[in-house]
C-alpha cells in the first residue's frame, strides 16, 4: 500500500526519483544539510564506472537487508499558489511494515494529532484484513502474487542497472556528508542512449548529482531535477520540467542504510484539466528490525560518521 490522496502526483514523482537516486545542481531549493565546501576535482583512485558498479552492488545488498525493517513515515503535503506561496498543507503519519516483501501501512496520525479511537480501530482492522488475506491466500493466488512481485522487482532492477548506460557521469569532487567522506558524481542524460522500457525512458528526462560514501559505496544523498515533462500511467498524470527532489539516508544498526528525509518540489497536471503545484515531504523514523516471528529485535540508529 502506498501514499493516498492528496499525495498522488507528488508521490508518483517521489516513487520514481527515490528508485533512481540520481541528482540535480546543488543550488536547487530544499533541505540539504550544511557541509564543508567540496574539494577541487581530483582523481578518486578508481574510475567513475568502478565507483558506480560498486555502488549499485552495495545498494542491491542494502535493499535486501532493508526488507527486515519496519518504520514510521510522516508525509507532509503543501499546496502552493501561482506565486509559490503556501495555500494550505496537511500531513499523515503511517506505521509501515514489510511482510513477504510487501509494504503494509497503518495510519496513526493526521496533522500531528493521534487518530480518534474509532478511526484508529478501523485502521487496525484494515491492516489486519490485508495481512489475513496474505496469510490465507491459496497456492494459485500466492503464485500469481509472487510472479507479479518478481516482475515489478525486475522492472526496478532494470531501471537501476540502466543508470550507468543512460547517463554520462563525471567525478566532480569530494565532500563530507555528516562526517563521512563522499565522492560527488554529476549525471547528465547520455546522447544516443536507447531506452528499452517506459521506466528507462524516464531516465532520459532527468539528471543531477549523487554523493557516494567512500566506505560503503552507498548513496548518502542525492538531488534530482526533471529536464523534460514526465508522464505516468493511464491517469495521464504529468510532472513538469524543473520539478526537483532531494533525499538523504541514515545508517541504522550499523548494517543498513535507510531513508531519512525526501522532499519533492513539483508542478504537475492530472488528466486534461487539474493542475497541482506543491511540495511533498516525507520524513522517516522509528526504524525497527523484526525477526521471523515479527518481534522487534533492535531499533538503534547508528552514528553515520562511523
Amino acid at each position: 500500500m502506498r501514499p493516498h490522496s492528496p499525495f498522488l502526483t507528488g508521490c508518483l514523482l517521489l516513487a520514481l526519483l527515490a528508485a533512481v537516486g540520481t541528482a540535480l545542481p546543488a543550488q536547487s531549493p530544499g533541505f540539504t544539510r550544511a557541509s564543508a565546501a567540496p574539494t577541487a576535482p581530483s582523481t578518486p583512485g578508481m574510475s567513475v564506472e568502478e565507483i558506480m558498479d560498486r555502488s549499485l552492488e552495495s545498494s542491491e545488498r542494502n535493499m535486501r537487508i532493508a526488507e527486515d525493517y519496519a518504520w514510521r513515515e510522516t508525509r507532509v503535503f503543501r499546496r502552493l499558489d501561482k506565486h509559490g506561496a503556501v495555500k494550505d498543507q496537511d500531513s499523515k503519519t503511517y506505521d509501515v511494515t514489510m511482510i513477504e516483501g510487501k509494504e503494509y501501512e497503518r495510519l496513526v496520525m493526521e496533522d500531528g494529532e493521534p487518530l480518534p479511537p474509532e478511526k484508529e480501530r478501523k485502521e487496525q482492522e484494515k491492516l489486519d484484513k490485508e495481512v489475513a488475506k496474505l496469510q490465507n491466500e491459496s497456492a494459485s493466488d500466492r503464485a500469481k502474487r509472487l510472479k507479479k512481485d518478481r516482475q515489478e522487482k525486475e522492472e526496478r532492477e532494470e531501471m537501476f542497472r540502466a543508470i550507468p548506460k543512460a547517463f554520462d557521469i563525471r567525478f566532480e569532487g569530494e565532500e563530507q556528508v555528516e562526517g563521512r567522506p563522499a565522492w560527488i558524481l554529476h549525471a547528465t542524460p547520455r546522447k544516443g542512449y536507447k531506452p528499452t522500457s517506459r521506466q528507462t525512458n524516464w531516465l532520459t528526462k532527468m539528471g543531477g548529482r549523487i554523493w557516494v560514501d567512500k566506505q560503503s559505496f552507498i548513496w548518502l544523498k542525492a538531488e534530482v531535477e526533471t529536464l523534460e515533462t514526465l508522464s505516468f500511467g493511464l491517469v495521464l498524470a504529468r510532472v513538469g520540467k524543473g520539478s526537483t527532489m532531494q533525499f538523504e539516508q541514515q545508517l541504522v544498526n550499523g548494517e543498513v542504510w535507510v531513508p531519512r528525509r525526501t522532499e519533492v518540489h513539483f508542478d504537475a497536471r492530472l488528466g486534461l484539466v487539474a493542475k497541482l503545484r506543491g511540495v511533498a515531504e516525507v520524513m522517516y523514523s522509528n526504524y525497527q528490525k523484526f525477526s521471523a516471528d515479527s518481534t522487534i529485535v533492535s531499533t538503534e540508529i547508528a552514528d553515520s560518521s562511523q
